[in-house]
């Protein structure tokens, strides 16, 4: 039997039997370009401590911009208190597709979190090939993929990859910054504020949710009482609160995470 075969066919099982959860793959470097001419180094970033998103898409496909912001979004507020520490590349899955259609898919799906990278064909069946879009988390000086994910992707796993991405980067915080399975997203907006501060909450189920706003010194400025929400958008008004650093300790029922806001009037 053709030898080539046998390989390709292993490395399906060995794809299948891993579908969505953390292994010990290692990571296939590029030095290159990015379709900004800009030089780009993945093992240099990995070992920077740095988390890295690979984020595959068909260019017609319809749902791969929507994941893609979701991911974009968690990221964000990962990086607004680890300033870099979460990059992503976005390729095409084929290698036809050149590179001016790469920086545009960029920028009319609004995804400036994105590096635009071109022949996607080269590295896509490395990880998975399977379906649309195939994500792929990887971190550490090991090089290590810590998440494939190529079989669906659902907003809900931007709580789980976030958790590993601060595992990784800040594992001494991590159980306090951690989101709880029940929670698909938080967004905390504007930030910084001068009057209003939103919390908009995603929730898999109701739950009995509490706010409290601590200053450096760890004093207690501001508590909200207990709600009962699933879906939804929380107002606090802040426009008493001195301008400053805080932390905005979120209860859910009784699992904690901390979002770091600024108040400037």
């Amino acid at each position: 039997m053709n030898t080539s075969f046998i390989h390709k066919t292993a490395i399906l099982a060995s794809f299948i039997f891993t579908l969505n959860i953390s292994f010990s793959q290692t990571a296939l470097d590029f030095n290159t370009n990015d379709c900004n001419g800009n030089p780009v180094h993945l093992f240099s970033d990995l070992d920077a401590g740095k988390a890295v998103v690979l984020f595959y898409y068909m260019p017609n496909c319809g749902t791969c911009p929507p994941h893609a912001t979701s991911i974009q979004t968690m990221a964000n507020h990962i990086n607004a208190n680890y300033p870099g520490m979460v990059k992503a590349y976005s390729y095409p899955f084929e290698n036809v597709t050149d590179c001016a259609y790469s920086a545009n898919w960029v920028i009319d799906n609004n995804l400036p979190l994105y590096i635009p990278m071109n022949n996607g064909g080269d590295s896509w069946p490395y990880y998975g090939e399977f379906a649309m879009p195939t994500i792929v988390l990887l971190g550490g000086t090991n090089h290590s993929v810590m998440r494939l994910y190529d079989q669906g992707f659902d907003v809900s796993d931007t709580v789980s990859m976030r958790n590993l991405i601060l595992d990784l980067i800040d594992p001494a915080q991590a159980n306090t910054l951690k989101l709880d399975e029940n929670i698909t997203s938080i967004d905390v907006f504007p930030n910084p504020t001068f009057e209003l501060l939103n919390v908009n909450l995603n929730l898999k189920d109701e739950s009995t949710v509490s706010f409290e706003l601590i200053d450096i010194t760890g004093r207690k400025v501001l508590s909200q009482k207990e709600i009962k929400i699933k879906n939804g958008t929380k107002e606090i008004n802040v426009s008493e609160i001195p301008n400053g650093s805080y932390i905005l300790k979120i209860d859910i029922n009784g699992v904690l995470t901390n979002q770091k806001i600024s108040i400037k009037h």
